[in-house]
């Protein structure tokens, strides 16, 4: 039996859809081969003759009965595609022609068959022979018909032979139809009714979340649906400050749009500045490891006047062997403060807020998923070559490596170990994965606050991955904004 499935498998593919049309040539030579992906024949057979519509290579093609008649009645034969889905636009296309110039009669038609088995309208009609006289030419030539597709919905195409007198054939091959295979060969070749696909993408319209377009499917979300998580930086580095984590706290949330193979088409970033406690100038980033300026067709949305950086046309900072995009060179542009010394650190401060910063990045070729990779890092104080990153990220091509460990920095830059830490492992940046950061009041060591951090800093993520969360034990509420 296993034998057996694996055939039918391999059978299922001749008249399948490809490029947006269903096709059948009769090469294979095998009516059982075609009956398997749902023709069928009626006083109709597939063989190689020298008066096929390839004579040069004769190769196989299907013909009819001859098509004599009896008796004052007339002789039929019958081909039927699959079901296809019509959506009004395209051709059915086929060649052919008669074997012989024997007959009094001869004619062919095509009518389309819906998907309940009624006979619908006819589309096509051709004659041969009318009372031995042929009034389109040779019939022997071949006939290349084009038939435009005027109809949508799911049908199946009926061509119909009929002919009186004389021993000639009808000859048909090389039949391509516009349209999604429609047919069940596991289910006696019934309708399968496919689902609407408006843009043509190969996604069902109601599993689409682009339905009008067709170069987009589903979405990923990072972290997941309507749901933000947070980088926080110490704008100090390579020297420790306070270490409350409070100087640039930014919540960001991720849509990327994906094809309907799964890989990325577009992303949308969505940043919106939490908490501001310092009072330098600070830029923020993204960097794509993975990725070049070549990957990237444009980038919108970025608050960037470039008064410190440098853009490619596409909207990626120049002077980068990866893909960067500058969010914004200074937080001070988006946000409209409240009151106090700082930026909704202090508990007894009127809150400011903070503009969303969306930025669109569209790729000039669908990428993979794994190739998403963000990396979100601090320009400090508009310092262009002065940047912080998450511990197991690096520095841009545009970083002064001068200054790493210099002050309380102890990367291991060219090394297997973390970069912009100090001796205890503690970085400058931290990122919540899957939630958004309380983050610490003005001037409270994060250790303080958050209190499993420093066995998870000490242990290289080991202990306590999931610090960050309001558990018994965690955290003391009471040094949290």
């Amino acid at each position: 039996m296993k034998n057996l499935i694996l055939s039918l498998t391999t059978v299922l593919v001749a008249s399948l859809s490809v490029n947006g049309a269903v096709t059948e040539n009769f090469n294979h030579g095998s009516e059982c081969y075609s009956w398997m992906n749902c023709w069928a024949f009626c006083n109709v057979d597939i063989r190689s003759r020298s008066y096929g519509c390839n004579p040069a290579n004769e190769s196989p093609m299907a013909q009819t009965s001859q098509l004599q008649g009896w008796w004052g009645c007339y002789s039929t034969a019958k081909l039927y595609s699959p079901y296809v889905s019509y959506d009004g636009t395209g051709n059915v296309t086929f060649k052919h022609k008669l074997s012989s110039t024997s007959g009094k009669y001869r004619y062919l038609q095509a009518y389309l068959i819906d998907d309940q088995g009624n006979l619908g309208p006819k589309i096509f009609h051709h004659t041969y022979i009318y009372k031995y006289n042929k009034p389109n030419g040779d019939p022997r030539n071949v006939i290349t018909e084009t038939i435009p597709v005027t109809w949508t919905g799911v049908y199946r195409i009926k061509w119909y032979w009929l002919g009186y007198g004389g021993s000639s054939r009808g000859v048909i091959d090389d039949i391509s139809m516009d349209g999604i295979y429609a047919s069940d060969p596991w289910n006696w070749c019934r309708p399968t009714n496919p689902c609407p696909d408006a843009d043509s993408d190969g996604c069902c319209d109601s599993e689409d979340a682009y339905p009008n377009d067709p170069t987009k499917c589903d979405n990923y979300y990072e972290p997941s649906k309507d749901t933000y998580n947070t980088v926080a930086y110490e704008d100090l580095w390579p020297y420790s400050g306070d270490y409350d984590f409070n100087d640039k706290v930014v919540d960001r949330y991720s849509t990327y749009g994906l094809d309907n193979n799964g890989k990325v088409i577009d992303v949308v970033h969505k940043f919106f500045l939490r908490a501001g406690g310092a009072g330098y100038h600070n830029g923020f980033a993204i960097n794509m490891p993975d990725l070049t300026s070549s990957d990237i067709a444009s980038v919108t949305g970025a608050v960037n006047p470039e008064e410190y950086t440098v853009l490619n046309a596409n909207g990626t900072e120049a002077g980068q062997s990866s893909a960067v995009v500058v969010v914004w060179e200074d937080w001070l542009d988006i946000v409209t403060w409240g009151s106090g010394g700082f930026f909704n650190t202090e508990p007894s401060a009127t809150p400011g807020t903070s503009d969303t910063v969306t930025i669109h990045i569209t790729f000039s070729s669908p990428q993979e998923l794994s190739d998403m990779t963000f990396d979100p890092f601090l320009i400090k104080n508009g310092l262009r070559n002065t940047e912080v990153h998450l511990p197991w990220f690096g520095p841009t091509d545009l970083a002064d490596l001068s200054m790493f460990n210099t002050g309380n920095d102890d990367s291991d830059l060219n090394g297997p170990g973390n970069n912009y830490v100090n001796s205890s492992n503690k970085p400058w940046a931290i990122y919540t994965p899957v939630q958004t950061f309380d983050y610490p009041i003005e001037k409270t060591d994060i250790v303080l606050a958050h209190l499993k951090f420093a066995q998870w800093a000490s242990t290289n993520g080991a202990s306590f991955p999931d610090w960050y969360l309001d558990l018994p034990g965690y955290r003391d509420s009471s040094k949290l904004y």
